[in-house]
């Protein structure tokens, strides 16, 4: 209810402490209905703008295509599960990455609509249908579609990072390790070239691309850690995303 606040909402796993968690937390215990609204409002967006492309990317790549266009599916499942105030609660108490949450949601969203409830020909067979947020449905159902979620998803965090980045060299006046990361690391020169081309110091130039390395490492990172990606696994899925920028 509006203006409440639960228990629940106050014992969100310490490894899920994001910017979304801190900003649903704030919406929740708003007793304020318009500051609740608007904060739900912003969080929704963020998300949706976040996964939309991969979401895409699976409903296009799956049987489920032939319900209409892809784009349309996905909309109308962040309008029909989004605009429950407790969905993203219950994301944070299921320890599942944001990504997996939302996509087991869609797949339910749309054999609702579709009212085939079947997987893989076989019926959906379990005793509380709670149990089916906890499951890979995209993988049980169709995993080439699947993996072309994931990639999706991985290339949205990328190009994420990359603008991220980007954006605070250009506050900081810092445009010029970015250009140096561009030529070593895109185009493949040496910092020996780079140092011909522009007159600037080999030093110089290794602490510029060094800096970019640990801004773009950061901003993959907070993204992981946005998804839900626990830290005992945060180090590997983040050069994993870093092993991708570099172009590895």
């Amino acid at each position: 209810m509006p203006g409440s606040s639960s228990p629940q909402h106050d014992a969100f796993p310490t490894t899920h402490r994001t910017w979304i968690v801190e900003t649903l937390k704030i919406a929740l215990a708003s007793a304020d209905p318009k500051v609740r609204s608007r904060t739900l409002a912003e969080l929704r967006a963020h998300v949706m703008q976040r996964y939309f492309e991969p979401l895409r990317v699976y409903v296009k790549g799956s049987s489920f295509r032939g319900m209409g266009e892809s784009a349309d599916l996905v909309n109308g499942f962040f309008a029909s599960r989004l605009a429950r105030d407790d969905y993203l609660s219950r994301w944070v108490e299921s320890a599942l990455p944001l990504r997996r949450w939302l996509a087991n949601g869609l797949v339910m969203h749309l054999r609702e609509r579709s009212r085939e409830g079947r997987i893989g020909g076989r019926p959906l067979e379990v005793r509380d249908p709670s149990d089916l947020e906890t499951l890979d449905l995209p993988a049980l159902h169709e995993p080439d579609a699947a993996m072309a979620m994931e990639r999706s998803w991985a290339e949205s965090v990328v190009a994420g990072a990359l603008n991220a980045t980007l954006k605070g060299l250009e506050a900081s006046r810092r445009q010029a390790a970015w250009e140096v990361f561009q030529l070593h690391f895109v185009e493949g020169l040496t910092y020996e070239m780079i140092a011909a081309r522009t007159g600037r110091p080999l030093l110089e130039l290794k602490a510029d691309a060094k800096l970019v390395q640990r801004r773009l490492r950061s901003e993959v990172e907070q993204a992981l850690r946005d998804d839900g990606v626990p830290e005992s696994r945060l180090e590997e899925e983040t050069d994993r995303m870093v092993a991708m920028l570099m172009g590895a």
